[in-house]
């Protein structure tokens, strides 16, 4: 550790013996012989000398001593920080490739469900569909077969109006005249599908003020009307009477009537009867019903009568030449009267049209929010 120095002394004479090595460690021993010739000789006097090199504390093991920490345990303590500190990175870079993963197979998911794309298998094979795309796929080709069938629908009903236009401009300019047979408050289930089985057997052509109401719960009926020439009309959502209502339930029952009319007809109502007759002289109503508005001018009574004969005997009596004539296709007693008015008046010359047809061939271009009860000649 360090270097000694060895020294003895001899009261005279001196001699030195060079140093001694012995280890790391180095003897300087000086002998110093004295003679006397008196005396015996005497023990040499050794004094060591070391010089040493003071031992310095190691810092880490001061630092250790210094937070409570035995200096053999310091190594162990750095060790287990590191393992900790890894594995809390590890877990961190897991977690984080793991939500990766988990973000990219979201991503596929939708947009193959927005897109229609599925993966493929293998290269050139069809795409596989989940079984909630198929039922997307489906129904998209059952709306697209819907919407098909309405279009050819309604190309043929637009061909037979035309016919039927045609029709009524030579009756008209033959001086033949003309009727409209007008129902309300349909379509009934039990009533108006043998209605329209009278009608086609007699080749008459009748107008339907349909409610919402009816019209949402049998669609099918009316559809069938429309095919067969027939037109289909509004007689509001719910048989409000105008006169009364609010401005919003105005505005309520014309925007409801429309949205039902486009979704089970394909198009909005052309005119409307309002229902009782009630509001036509009403700002609120003329202002916001978005149509013209189609009255009466021979009213069987149907709804008090409820008599097949009482019926047959009104329409004798009041018919006319550009008479509109109400009847509600709800009561069974006016399906009754139908077939035999239906003869009677044919047989006095009447030609039965449409109120459409009927305002045509007078040349009347009907206007919105104006009433009419008739077209004379």
């Amino acid at each position: 550790m360090g270097e000694a120095v060895c020294a003895m002394t001899e009261p005279q004479k001196t001699k030195t013996k060079k140093t001694k090595k012995t280890g790391n460690q180095k003897s300087e021993v000086r002998k110093t012989k004295t003679k006397d010739t008196k005396s015996k000789k005497s023990e040499p006097e050794i004094i060591i000398l070391e010089r040493t090199k003071p031992e310095v504390k190691k810092k880490s093991e001061a630092e250790a001593l210094e937070i409570g920490v035995e200096p053999n345990d310091t190594e162990q303590a750095r060790t287990d920080s590191r393992r900790v500190t890894w594995g809390i990175l590890a877990g961190l870079v897991m977690v984080g490739i793991g939500l990766t993963a988990w973000r990219v197979v979201t991503w596929q998911g939708n947009y193959r469900r927005e897109n229609g794309v599925e993966q493929v298998k293998e290269a050139g094979a069809e795409p596989e569909m989940t079984e909630e795309e198929k039922a997307a796929e489906a129904e998209r080709q059952r709306q697209a077969e819907l919407a098909e069938q309405e279009r050819q629908r309604q190309e043929e009903i637009a061909r037979e109006r035309q016919q039927r236009a045609e029709q009524i401009e030579q009756a008209s300019t033959s001086g033949r005249s003309l009727v409209a047979l007008t129902f309300d408050d349909g379509p009934s289930g039990a009533t108006t599908p043998r209605l329209l089985d009278i009608l086609k057997e007699k080749n008459v052509k009748v107008t339907f003020f349909v409610l919402g109401g009816m019209l949402s719960a049998r669609p099918d009926i009316s559809q069938r009307a429309e095919a067969e020439g027939h037109e289909v009309e509004s007689h509001t959502m719910t048989h409000k009477n105008l006169e009364k209502a609010t401005l919003g339930e105005i505005q309520w029952e014309v925007a409801s009537m429309n949205q039902v009319f486009q979704e089970k007809l394909g198009h909005v109502p052309k005119m409307t009867r309002p229902p009782y007759g009630n509001g036509i002289r009403r700002a609120e109503v003329t202002q916001n019903i978005g149509t013209p508005m189609i009255y009466w001018s021979v009213d069987t009574e149907d709804w008090r009568s409820r008599n097949a004969e009482a019926v047959q005997e009104r329409i004798r009596q009041d018919a006319y030449d550009g008479a509109i004539i109400l009847m509600h296709d709800i009561y069974p007693s006016t399906v009754d009267a139908v077939a035999g008015a239906i003869d009677e008046l044919r047989a006095r010359g009447y030609e039965f049209v449409t109120v459409e047809e009927l305002a045509k061939a007078r040349g009347v271009e009907m206007v919105n929010g104006v009433t009419y009860f008739n077209f004379k000649p």
